[in-house]
């Protein structure tokens, strides 16, 4: 099984995103994309909201943890 960061990175990739793009959309550095694909961290609860809501189903699984409202 793959490991969050090595199945963020393909989505990104596979939607033809950069890191600058979704940091972007997220509102974080570029450098902390990096940080999560690399899994030295992991995205805080809000940008894990932003990221299901706009990616929606395609992200269901990577992070397996659960956004609660």
């Amino acid at each position: 099984m793959r490991l969050y960061g090595e199945r963020l990175a393909k989505m990104r990739s596979d939607l033809g995103l950069s890191l600058a793009a979704v940091a972007a959309r997220c509102g974080v550095t570029r450098q902390a994309v990096m940080q999560w694909e690399q899994e030295r961290t992991l995205p805080d609860d809000r940008v894990i909201a932003l990221l299901t809501e706009w990616l929606g189903d395609r992200l269901t699984g990577v992070l397996d943890v659960k956004v609660y409202e």
